[in-house]
């Protein structure tokens, strides 16, 4: 399915990247087109995510966005990381 090679955040806005592998961290083909298929996972399931593409080469790479308020309680971040696991699940 892949993995996440390294994430990133300033506040509470997080981006986390997908690698088809994470020992060479060889991108997902732009074809596969990881971090839609992910977003669309994730909204089934009410989770909004912001996907993007193209951070390999200005084509390849996969990274999804997430952007909660600052007023998210302990209970919501756990239910956000919950979400976040089913939708990774529903894709292989």
């Amino acid at each position: 399915m892949g993995s996440c090679r390294r994430h990133s955040r300033q506040g509470l806005l997080a981006g986390v990247e997908f690698v088809k592998d994470l020992k060479t961290k060889e991108p997902f083909p732009r074809s596969e087109k990881f971090a839609e298929r992910l977003t669309a996972k994730g909204l089934q399931s009410g989770l909004v995510l912001w996907p993007n593409a193209g951070h390999v080469g200005g084509t390849n790479g996969d990274l999804v966005i997430l952007a909660p308020p600052y007023v998210i309680t302990e209970e919501q971040i756990e239910e956000l990381v919950s979400l976040i696991e089913l939708s990774l699940e529903q894709l292989v």
